[in-house]
């Protein structure tokens, strides 16, 4: 290409210029002298110009152990054996996601490429298979006929909603930017990013309503050249068969973006919180407080506070620009090895002097962005602000601060006795969902759940959670919870052996024990 596929000069001379030069060649980085430039010597002696508009170089891919692969050494797992294991969908994504596409080395691990099926494709594929199964238990539920009305999603006012498909678009619009460059190792972990988006996040916050397709659909074409799946509804064949979607100005918003973004990162920095503590989701926290003197920034947060306050399990979400109420304190540290080349023998009076600095002096710090440390000048560039609460201060004990460069969170990490039940109930949901798919049930399977506590050493009062918190058990399951199952199980009331049961199996929450079973209705 582009001479010798055309049989050029000696036919085809016509065709032969309409497609000179060509869009791009490629080949591997070893490659380059003896392709690369012979081309270009022989386009700009015959023609003046190169003969390719775009040069794409792949680099080699190596045995595991950075030798190069032999079939003598048979350091390589067999290709065949990879592709029957994992699908060329994995492979294809993991050498695209690669250093080989930026003319790097790649050390070939077969667990990489079992990895992007776990974390990529298989929940992507989970995730249009919910929401199949969402499309039929409306059917099911509500008698209605599903149906995709584009306009909708124009009407659509729905925070989540809005932000799905607006970043569907942002991706199509940086894919064909990307692309157009021909930058592939730009646009795979977009793409990851839109998926994970979708499956960590969107089907998370929407399992209760999710209905329509919902920007699902535009992702899977718009991952089609790397990742090929299955159509959406309504189509046949495979997804490379459709058109790559066109970018739709009208669902773009940037301040959809931008205030869901935020509230990712509250969400994602009070995870870490809790994990500091030891403390898992299901278990509720009674006040989240998160400081901004931002106040876009905080109203961002409160118009998704519901969804952080179900995400994090909390009860309360305070936002205040407050730093002085909650005893905030600053600090500085600094990237020495950066720091000293800039200062050279001024970098160790400087290393000496910034403990000694106040919370007040940094604060100022941060809203001039200089300061004189020991007669010596820096900038917010030199150094790295730091926010939290006293370490010797008792109040804030059962406080767990954490912070990156801009937000900083105050999660109260204390077990309050009256929120204990709630977090039982929902062990008790997720032991019964846990059932139900061991089961091999689906959201459209109606079936009884009965229950019998069998023992409470450390009295959490499981009994009670079951009976306290049945509204909240039963609008979670979309299922009655009997209060008579207790006896029904004893034997006492009904007859057992009347009841086609599903599963039985007994559970364990917290050292308490009960038996759970499905019962079909």
């Amino acid at each position: 290409m582009p001479y010798a596929s055309a049989h050029y000069p000696f036919e085809r001379k016509d065709t032969f210029m309409k497609g000179f030069p060509a869009d791009f060649i490629a080949e591997g980085l070893d490659q380059t002298r003896g392709w690369f430039y012979t081309l270009a010597v022989l386009g700009t002696h015959l023609f003046g110009v190169l003969p390719f508009k775009n040069c794409v170089v792949n680099g080699t891919v190596l045995a595991e152990d950075g030798k190069k692969m032999s079939k003598r050494l048979k350091n390589y797992p067999n290709p065949e054996k990879v592709l029957d294991d994992y699908g060329a969908d994995a492979l294809r994504l993991y050498l695209i996601n690669s250093p080989v596409v930026r003319a790097e080395p790649l050390k070939f691990k077969e667990s990489g490429v079992k990895e992007i099926v776990a974390k990529v494709l298989l929940p992507l594929w989970n995730s249009f298979n919910f929401f199949e199964q969402q499309v039929q238990l409306l059917k099911k539920v509500e008698d209605i006929s599903f149906s995709w009305d584009p306009k909708g999603e124009i009407d659509n006012a729905n925070v989540m909603d809005r932000w799905i498909l607006a970043s569907c678009q942002s991706l199509l619009q940086f894919v064909n930017a990307e692309m157009a460059a021909y930058r592939l190792y730009t646009v795979v972990p977009r793409l990851l990013g839109l998926i994970d988006n979708t499956t960590n996040w969107y089907i998370r916050f929407n399992r209760r309503r999710l209905k329509g397709e919902l920007g699902i659909t535009q992702s899977t074409c718009a991952s089609s050249p790397t990742s090929p799946r299955p159509c959406a509804p309504k189509t046949t064949g495979a997804v490379h068969f459709l058109a790559f979607p066109e970018v739709r100005a009208e669902l773009f918003d940037a301040a959809v973006e931008r205030r869901v973004g935020r509230m990712q990162r509250v969400i994602e920095l009070g995870r870490i919180s809790r994990e500091r503590r030891a403390i898992g989701l299901k278990t509720p926290l009674k006040t989240l407080v998160v400081i901004h003197p931002d106040a876009e920034y905080l109203e961002d947060v409160r118009g998704l506070s519901a969804a952080v306050c179900e995400e994090l399990n909390v009860r309360d979400l305070v936002l205040t620009p407050d730093e002085e109420k909650y005893n905030v304190q600053h600090s500085v540290s600094a990237d020495w090895p950066t720091l000293g080349k800039k200062l050279k023998k001024d970098a160790q009076k400087v290393r000496k002097a910034l403990p000694s600095l106040t919370s007040e002096e940094v604060k100022r710090f941060v809203e001039t962005n200089k300061i004189v440390v020991d007669g010596i000048e820096l900038v917010r560039e030199d150094l790295i602000v730091k926010r939290g609460l006293k370490e010797d201060d008792e109040a804030s004990k059962d406080i767990e601060p954490n912070t990156d460069d801009d937000v900083l969170l105050l999660l109260d990490a204390a077990i309050y006795p009256e929120l204990a039940e709630e977090g039982l109930a929902r062990e008790i949901i997720n032991r019964v969902q846990r059932l139900r798919k061991k089961a091999g049930l689906v959201p459209t399977d109606d079936v009884k759940m009965e229950y019998r506590v069998l023992s409470d050493p450390e009295e959490i009062g499981i009994a009670k959670a079951f009976e306290g918190q049945g509204k909240a058990i039963e609008k979670a399951l979309r299922r009655p919870v009997d209060k008579h199952v207790v006896t029904q199980l004893d034997g006492e009331v009904g007859n057992k052996g009347e009841e086609e049961v599903i599963m039985e199996e007994e559970q364990e929450v917290q050292k308490a024990t009960f038996l759970l079973r499905l019962v079909k209705l």
